[in-house]
């Protein structure tokens, strides 16, 4: 299960970990009923320490990529919203990701170094670099000469109206 874990195409890694799972789920199953039988028949009960050892390696997956997805679809939820609608829900955003920050420090060592959780800390950061800015941009005060600044930053040009402006279109160039 390593190799799923250290996929660089996490979105790949995901929907291998599924298989994964599901494929494991049965064999758990199989190996219950096995040693059921050689309970009721008096038999020595025979150990599968490999697939003990598979299933903390799942759940150490699963983890990963449980936050990953989270902040993923966080993000990119985010990002569709037009300016207007951050405002109010600016806090929320900043709960989210200091919550988001949390869970991938709390990551077992062993799988921090991962590239899906290295991509989790990456994505974090970021977004925790951009939220303090988008609350001085909300501010009464932000003149379009200061739009003008930050926009020509991202590669974007000055929207006539700022309040329908999505936030992801700051956020990279096209």
């Amino acid at each position: 299960s390593s190799d799923v874990c250290s996929s660089d195409l996490p979105d790949l890694a995901i929907e291998r970990l599924g298989t994964l799972r599901d494929k494991l789920e049965i064999r758990e199953r199989k190996v219950k009923l096995y040693q059921d039988g050689q309970a009721l028949f008096k038999l020595p009960v025979i150990e599968f320490p490999d697939i003990a050892l598979t299933r903390k390696e799942v759940t150490m997956c699963d983890g990963v990529f449980g936050v990953f997805t989270d902040v993923s679809n966080s993000i990119d939820g985010w990002k569709e919203l037009q300016w207007s609608q951050v405002l109010p829900i600016m806090e929320d955003m900043m709960t989210a990701m200091d919550g988001f920050a949390g869970r991938s420090k709390r990551m077992p060592k062993r799988v921090r170094d991962w590239p899906a959780a290295l991509q989790v800390k990456t994505m974090v950061d970021n977004f925790l670099v951009v939220l303090p800015m988008m609350q001085e941009l909300s501010k009464e005060s932000i003149r379009p000469r200061h739009w003008e600044a930050v926009l020509k930053l991202a590669g974007q040009t000055v929207p006539e109206n700022t309040e329908e402006w999505q936030i992801g279109r700051a956020s990279c160039r096209e």
